[in-house]
């Protein structure tokens, strides 16, 4: 019997071990969205509501602390060589949850996985300046780059996770999506389709004392149903309450209100290949027909705060000093009419169903300018297949509609997320094609030197405004409804990180 199924059998007795011994259960149920995710396996995704999920069953070499900041995962430390060249020392004594042993083997076939060119990541764009993982020894590998990467630790965090190798070549790629194994907090035990993902906490992971409680369940439940299914004890966690029910939860006996304002975001994407949108003057026509306050107070029900730029304070690069755009009909009406739509312009807009809220005052708004907008509301998987997928493979026919709503979060806490997927042409929801913006984006991620680096972030954001590029008119003060047994720091880029949450005894 290899090795690692002989420590496989040896983890599977100790766990129930474990779990026995504990006595009682101790498990935390989140419901973070409406509809199962898209993929449970890293490579295979790209899409906030399955991160979250997969955050909490792998490791990368390094994550983000709840502040933001870069620390040691898998990789206990690092080095840069040269400016092409990170070398990492990589954690001892570390399994997978099946046993196998992670090692420096398994970090490069990960990333040679993710960056396959004949079956790319969702996400591989993001790490297209990899040029490969060196074996130095068991515990130290280099990652080499075709050309300098500024950004790149803080992409490893979200976007590179690491897979056991062997499991992986045993199980199939459909076998392990059906049962995904990492090094994580929590271990998958089952995913009932249209209902729950239950994990179990992982005993010999290598933070100690981490996780602190038994089980992990993710619910999804209706967004109509999920307020008082916490109330009910159903739940212990509402990631993304309603703010019409946050009274009703804080005055509850059992449940409080936890408020975030973390990298969360409603954002406009234009569909600037093609028109009206290929012509800036509609773009801005749009951004000056929305009343940000409104939106605010009815759509978030006065959870969240005004935003200039697509970016956000506290993002590395953000720039402070975007005036906006004001809230001017009558120069929306005007720009309109300069582009040859002085009798109205219908447009299409698809919305993600987890901001469906704002999308009726949004409508409202645009219609007071004189343009007529068709909104359709699409789950998380339907979004990916009209925009990401056609970005993926050139074959697909590309989405022929005019705006995309959504709710974007930062995983890196860095502008060169938001830049890299909605605006950089080879983003994965990138509707836009402009090359000034290209060929600075790509030298200010080439750029080390951080102060460097953040003053070409906060130029690229004055393009971005000066061409109406996208906008974000809001931010998100995002509120959890949470049962008063549980604690949790909500993390500052938005993702959830159960690593650190407890769950005080009943009395």
């Amino acid at each position: 019997m290899p090795r690692f199924r002989r420590l496989s059998a040896l983890l599977l007795i100790l766990v129930a071990g474990s779990l026995v011994e504990a006595g009682g259960s101790r498990t935390l149920v989140v419901c973070n969205d409406t509809t199962d995710p898209v993929s449970l396996d890293p490579h295979r995704e790209f899409d906030a509501s399955s991160d979250n999920i997969i955050n909490q069953i792998f490791d990368g070499l390094v994550r983000l602390t709840p502040e933001g900041k870069v620390a040691p995962a898998l990789a206990q430390s690092w080095r840069r060589l040269d400016d092409m060249t990170v070398e990492f020392y990589l954690r001892r004594n570390v399994v997978f949850h099946n046993g196998e042993p992670f090692n420096a083997q398994a970090v490069r076939f990960s990333l040679k996985r993710q960056l396959d060119p004949l079956r790319p990541a969702p996400n591989a764009d993001l790490l297209n300046s990899i040029a490969g993982v060196e074996v130095v020894d068991d515990y130290t590998v280099r990652i080499k780059t075709k050309s300098k990467d500024g950004v790149l630790l803080n992409k490893l965090p979200m976007f590179v996770k690491i897979l056991p190798p062997g499991y992986l070549a045993q199980a199939g790629e459909a076998g392990f999506a059906a049962h995904p194994v990492g090094t994580g907090p929590f271990v998958f035990e089952r995913w009932v389709r249209g209902d729950r993902i239950d994990l179990k906490a992982n005993p010999f992971y290598w933070m100690a004392g981490v996780p602190s409680f038994e089980r992990l369940v993710f619910r999804f439940v209706p967004l109509q149903r999920q307020t008082e299914a916490l109330l009910k004890g159903e739940l212990d966690m509402v990631t993304d309450l309603s703010g019409l029910d946050t009274l009703k939860v804080a005055s509850h006996e059992t449940t409080k209100i936890v408020k975030a304002k973390n990298f969360y975001s409603v954002s406009f994407i234009f569909n600037s290949r093609k028109a009206p949108f290929s012509d800036s003057r509609l773009r801005k026509a749009v951004a000056m027909s929305l009343d940000a306050r409104a939106l605010i107070r009815y759509g978030a029900k006065g959870n969240g705060v005004t935003l200039n730029t697509l970016t956000m304070p506290g993002e590395f690069g953000h720039n402070p000093d975007i005036p906006g755009y004001p809230y001017d009909v009558r120069q929306a009406r005007r720009l309109l009419a300069e582009a040859g739509y002085s009798g109205g312009l219908k447009i299409k807009i698809q919305v993600r169903e987890e901001i469906k809220n704002f999308a009726k005052i949004i409508v409202a708004q645009l219609a007071k300018a004189g343009i007529e907008a068709d909104a359709y509301v699409v789950s998380q998987e339907k979004q990916y297949q009209e925009i990401v997928l056609p970005n993926l493979d050139p074959s697909k026919p590309p989405w022929d509609g005019d705006i995309v709503l959504l709710h974007y979060v930062d995983p890196m806490a860095h502008v060169y997320f938001p830049y890299a997927i909605f605006l950089y042409s080879k983003g994965a929801y990138s509707l836009n094609r402009d090359r000034e913006f290209d060929e600075r984006f790509l030298e200010m991620t080439s750029t080390a030197d951080l102060p460097a680096q953040e003053k070409m972030c906060r130029k690229l954001e004055e393009l971005i405004w000066e061409k109406c590029l996208a906008f974000s008119p809001l931010q998100v003060i995002r509120p959890f409804g949470v049962n008063k047994r549980v604690r949790y720091t909500p993390h500052i880029t938005g993702m959830l990180d159960f690593r650190y949450a407890a769950i005080e005894e009943k009395t």
